[in-house]
């Protein structure tokens, strides 16, 4: 670690460890390969455990008995928002590790396809009923489905041609805007003393997600990062080495981005297993619910 707050913003002398040279265009405050020659950020790459664990144990809300993500016989759910979030933490892990262009792209995409599973399931629920029959139809969910791929892909191929990070960011951020919007809708829908648990989960989420996006723009600020790296080696120098480098990984920005927006994720999962599942007790049955089903589902089940 010696000269470590010589290094500068984005630093290329140390671009020499096992998968270099670096293609990729987002780097982070982290120095590169200060750690080990085999891991190109150390922190970020090993705080990426965070979207595996939180999609294995995913939160429980306040007014369920068990958290979804258990059964009767404690294992978790299989489904597209668990792998999704799982391919995050995987993805990530690479990309951090070994800083090249292409296995950013596979963690730029496994967003979007979270996003792409969250915005499937909130855009094909409704709590309504036309005629007797689920207000969704196969036919609305096939063509929802169409238009999310189409719409990921086609982000996916840009920001890969392109490698703006802007673009990658602003898609993200308008596809959790919509879904946030979207779960705000249905929870309204239920009971008050249940809307105000939802809206509760819901508002832990946010925070959570606000407060990562805090950290990674810190962390992305070159004045903000020369700070921190200047107070990292401070650390380093006055405490004994294992204490020294334990508090410098506190201060790793991105690693913090990680665990927050993996909680968040996990968090908006829970909500919208609950909303896609759950006819709100207020509603009329005959309104509402056709043979015990929601949106075509029988107990989350497609029917």
């Amino acid at each position: 670690m010696s000269g470590f707050r010589d290094q500068v913003f984005y630093d290329s002398s140390r671009d020499n460890g096992f998968f270099s040279p670096i293609t990729a265009t987002a780097n982070f405050c982290e120095e590169d390969y200060a750690i080990s020659y085999y891991i190109g950020e150390f922190i970020s790459t090993l705080s990426n455990v965070a979207y595996i664990y939180f999609a294995i144990y995913p939160p429980k809300l306040s007014l369920q008995s068990k958290p979804y993500g258990k059964t009767s016989n404690s294992r978790m759910i299989w489904d597209v928002h668990t792998a999704s979030l799982m391919s995050i933490g995987i993805t990530s892990a690479i990309f951090h590790a070994s800083l090249r262009s292409f296995p950013q792209f596979l963690d730029e995409s496994s967003m979007y396809f979270l996003v792409a599973g969250f915005s499937f399931d909130l855009l094909t629920t409704s709590y309504r009923t036309i005629a007797g029959k689920p207000a969704i139809t196969k036919h609305h969910r096939t063509l929802a489905a169409t238009v999310i791929l189409l719409a990921i892909c086609t982000t996916s191929v840009i920001t890969l041609v392109t490698g703006d990070l802007i673009i990658h960011t602003f898609v993200f951020a308008t596809g959790i805007l919509i879904c946030g919007i979207k779960m705000s809708g249905l929870i309204r829908k239920h009971d008050k003393s249940t809307r105000s648990k939802l809206y509760w989960h819901l508002f832990t989420a946010d925070m959570a997600l606000n407060l990562g996006l805090g950290l990674w723009i810190i962390d992305c600020t070159p004045a903000y990062c020369a700070m921190l790296r200047n107070f990292r080696g401070q650390l380093i120098d006055t405490f004994p080495a294992p204490l020294g480098l334990l508090l410098g990984f506190v201060t790793e920005l991105h690693g913090w981005w990680h665990f927050f927006t993996a909680r968040a994720a996990a968090e908006f999962i829970s909500l919208i297993r609950y909303l896609t599942t759950t006819v709100p007790d207020e509603l009329d049955r005959k309104e509402s619910k056709v043979n015990g089903t929601v949106n075509g589902k029988v107990n989350g089940k497609a029917t």
